[in-house]
């Protein structure tokens, strides 16, 4: 059975780090995670001994940065494992590590490539959840003490945004980063790797999704409305895109919601 503990991240991490969480599975031979787009980028390490697998059955390795999810994913492992989800803030990977976030967007990027040999040993090494958390930490604290100044006018606005459950004008958010509209469509885009308008649309999807959870398909309407869908068939095309799912069909489901 599939165990799902959760951390508050570290105290001097909280400008990038979400949350933890810790997923475990001693007996399942094979298990499929699937995920929706939530609008937050991530770091996993994992210990499947038959390795992790995307949709497209590309094996991911050990510790990998992914980036913003656009469209529905599922994770394959194929033998008992256990997994460290980071559930890193928009802009981290830009801020944290200075890479381009548009180019890991559906995608990931090796952190064996950034991690020094000996922490990625001991990485490895490592039995208990406390003690990898130890060690990403130290290296998450490396990258945040080197690389990219924050930028808190954009976090700033990137909260109004979550803050609102995707339900803003983007002129209210650059208002909210003290940035005319034009620059902060370039910011966002270049810190957030997608434009205010999809983070906002995919915020509103993945609170759409929460809603959803026990309710009957009677509802449905009510869910829509709540969430800023004024527009039935806007909400069911919204719903499709970023689960492939309709409506009702995933009213019945249980993706995995971080």
């Amino acid at each position: 059975m599939l165990r799902i503990q959760e951390y508050n991240p570290a105290p001097q991490l909280r400008s990038f780090i979400k949350k933890v969480y810790h997923f475990e599975e001693k007996e399942a031979l094979q298990t499929i995670l699937p995920f929706y787009p939530d609008g937050y980028p991530g770091i996993i390490y994992h210990t499947a001994s038959d390795g992790l697998y995307s949709l497209k059955n590309k094996k991911l390795t050990p510790f990998f940065l992914y980036g913003q999810t656009l469209t529905p994913i599922e994770l394959r492992m194929g033998s008992p494992f256990t997994m460290l989800i980071y559930q890193l803030y928009p802009s981290v990977a830009y801020d944290l590590f200075g890479l381009d976030p548009a180019m890991i967007n559906d995608d990931c990027y090796n952190l064996e490539h950034l991690i020094s040999p000996a922490a990625f040993l001991r990485l490895k090494e490592a039995a208990q959840p406390e003690q990898q958390t130890d060690i990403i930490n130290d290296f998450l604290l490396h990258y945040g003490n080197s690389t990219h100044a924050i930028n808190h006018q954009l976090l700033q606005a990137i909260k109004y945004i979550i803050d609102r459950n995707g339900n803003v004008k983007i002129k209210d958010a650059s208002a909210e980063a003290y940035l005319t509209e034009r620059t902060f469509q370039r910011q966002f885009l270049t810190r957030v790797g997608i434009t205010p308008k999809q983070f906002a649309l995919i915020i509103q999807f993945q609170n759409s999704v929460a809603d959803m959870g026990g309710k009957d398909l009677g509802a449905l309407t009510h869910v829509a409305l709540e969430n800023g869908f004024n527009d039935q068939s806007h909400f069911i095309r919204i719903i499709k895109k970023y689960s492939g799912k309709t409506p009702r069909a995933l009213i019945h489901m249980q993706p995995i919601l971080l």
